[in-house]
């Protein structure tokens, strides 16, 4: 399975394409991608601690210009262990397949062939399992949703927050207390939309968050779908060799997502291209250079 994808409608209006791609092997999942900000491997690691930020941007500069993946570099760089990055990509996989099962209309295409080269941790995972997990999630998203209707949603605080809450609740809570959709939420905690929603579900059973209001669609600021207009108007100015502009688009979507290893990586990139250019400005590459003796009387 090579592709599945989810039109959808940003706040604009505008169609917004997600893409998930699991790929089998010997009726195994193998490995898995997502084009969802949220779901990039430098994400899960940060958000589970395993790496730092300025880690993640070290081993970000570092994979741009020797061009290995990211993980191969932080176990190069023994930041992490083969078994946390297999651990880390498990639940990567798991949370982007996971995902399909929420969707309400999509489009689906079998391609058959090679797996892909640049897997360096394959993560072996039961359909059947997936499948089960899934269905379970279903259950849970339909009572969420006669709860919070959509991801637009905004709470307010409730209840003092007392001392039984780990560090993620507490987040939630400071983004709640913020003002915070919930969409938005997701992004900052690095969560998807159905943990985010799990988690508050669970604060308002608990009395400490309650449903303030939904934020109109039209007018309401969609994060995530941002994000991804941002990267792909960011590769289409760096194509046409527009750098401030790339490089703008880069700098807003870590203004929103500043984890996002897409636009790290795409800040390096631009800041090469550039150079390049200058230099090849400077000293045209068609030009011999040709050497003079200069005589002095």
């Amino acid at each position: 399975m090579d592709r599945q994808r989810q039109e959808e409608r940003n706040a604009d209006g505008a169609p917004r394409l997600d893409r998930q791609a699991p790929r089998l092997r010997g009726g195994r999942i193998h490995s898995s991608s997502s084009n969802d900000p949220r779901e990039s491997l430098g994400q899960f690691l940060v958000r589970d601690g395993l790496i730092s930020e300025e880690q993640l941007f070290k081993a970000l500069s570092r994979q741009e210009s020797e061009g290995r993946l990211l993980g191969s570099v932080l176990i190069a760089d023994n930041i992490i262990s083969e078994e946390q990055l297999r651990a880390t990509l498990k639940t990567k996989a798991q949370e982007s397949i996971y995902d399909l099962f929420l969707w309400t209309e999509g489009q689906f295409e079998f391609q058959e062939g090679s797996l892909p080269f640049d897997v360096l941790v394959s993560v072996e995972l039961s359909v059947t399992e997936i499948v089960f997990e899934g269905i379970r999630r279903v259950d849970d998203w339909t009572r969420i949703r006669s709860i919070f209707p959509s991801d637009l949603v905004v709470f307010r605080v409730t209840g003092p927050p007392g001392d039984s809450l780990d560090s993620v609740e507490r987040q939630a809570l400071e983004l709640v207390a913020a003002g915070k959709s919930m969409a938005a939420i997701a992004l900052e905690l690095r969560r998807s939309e159905y943990e985010t929603a799990v988690l508050l579900f669970d604060l308002k059973a608990r009395d400490l968050i309650a449903v303030d209001h939904t934020l109109d669609a039209p007018t309401a600021a969609d994060p995530i779908g941002a994000v991804r207009e941002l990267l792909t108007l960011a590769y289409t100015r760096l194509q046409e060799r527009r750098y401030d502009a790339a490089q703008r688009a880069y700098e807003d979507v870590l203004a929103l997502d500043r984890l996002n290893q897409n636009a790290k990586k795409g800040l390096i990139v631009v800041i090469e291209a550039r150079d390049r250019d200058r230099a090849t400005r400077e000293v045209p590459l068609d030009k011999v250079p040709s050497w003079r003796r200069i005589c002095r009387s």
